[in-house]
């Protein structure tokens, strides 16, 4: 695939996973340190895996969602991947359900650790909301 069409690929992506124009402050940095690292993660991860048609952008999120449950220990990744999921209109119910399925595949400290984060995740955004509807 030429570097152009990728280049068009991750930002579509990106932009679809973002609701928007995407601002991503952790590739703004780590650009900075180690460019050829966010060169392949957007040209391979978002250009090429996540815009293949087999399946759409909502069920490679969930897929995320549920392997970053999984794993148990990276949770701004999760919240990173919580934003997209409600973006693509993925509903808080439907984010519980994957991590109460994964909870018994991956054992309850880590389903309960998702829990956590997401809880938090959700409490902080209905936050940020409240302020900005009292303006």
């Amino acid at each position: 695939m030429a570097s152009s069409e990728h280049e068009k690929n991750w930002q579509k992506t990106l932009r679809q996973l973002h609701g928007g124009e995407p601002k991503n402050e952790f590739f703004d940095r780590v650009e900075k340190i180690c460019p050829d690292w966010v060169k392949m993660t957007r040209e391979h991860l978002f250009g090429d895996i996540w815009s293949r048609p087999a399946l759409g952008l909502r069920e490679r999120s969930m897929i995320t969602i549920a392997c970053l449950v999984m794993h148990g220990f990276d949770h701004a990744g999760l919240k990173v991947q919580l934003g997209f999921a409600l973006n693509l209109g993925i509903t808080r119910e439907e984010i519980f359900e994957i991590i109460m399925h994964v909870t018994h595949y991956g054992g309850w400290p880590t389903g309960a650790n998702a829990m956590h984060v997401a809880m938090d995740f959700f409490a902080s955004m209905d936050q940020s909301m409240e302020k900005e509807d009292e303006r």
